[in-house]
């Protein structure tokens, strides 16, 4: 158990620093050992294979790898959708975050009907979460709307 979350300790701390210096081997890294954590224990870890793949999907889309960031961000919202269905408070925003990102990379590519859809439904969630706790999610609300209304 101590191994594994020392594992998991310095995963994070390569996932963090391969955001910072926006190092795709340190990103990639943290990925390959949280999926290997993932298969011993998915509740802890999945989470993580996620977020990593997710911040892949950040990464490979400021370089223009575009066929990479939308095979990242795919496989994180699968991931969250899956996690959102046993905890929906916990992974719904993981969800509406994903399907901004996918957006955001459909809209770069002109896929404007993709994008809307999946504007829509992140704004839907932020929406439903605003109500709840407008100081957290209302600036993601104003982010998403402010988006759609920008699309052709």
């Amino acid at each position: 158990m101590l191994k594994r979350l020392m594992r998991s300790s310095a995963c994070a701390t390569l996932n963090n620093l391969g955001m910072l210096n926006r190092d795709q081997n340190r990103t990639e890294e943290a990925l390959k050992t949280y999926r290997e954590l993932a298969q011993k224990d998915p509740r802890t870890f999945l989470p993580e294979v996620a977020l990593t793949l997710n911040n892949l999907g950040i990464l490979d889309s400021g370089r223009n790898r575009v066929q990479e960031a939308q095979r990242e961000y795919e496989e994180a919202l699968k991931i969250y959708r899956e996690l959102a269905q046993k905890s929906p408070e916990a992974y719904l925003p993981h969800v509406a975050m994903t399907l901004n990102n996918l957006g955001i990379l459909d809209r770069a590519q002109n896929r404007i009907t993709a994008a809307r859809k999946e504007y829509e439904e992140a704004l839907e969630i932020y929406e439903a979460f605003a109500k709840r706790d407008p100081e957290q999610f209302s600036t993601d609300v104003g982010r998403v709307r402010k988006l759609l209304e920008e699309l052709p």
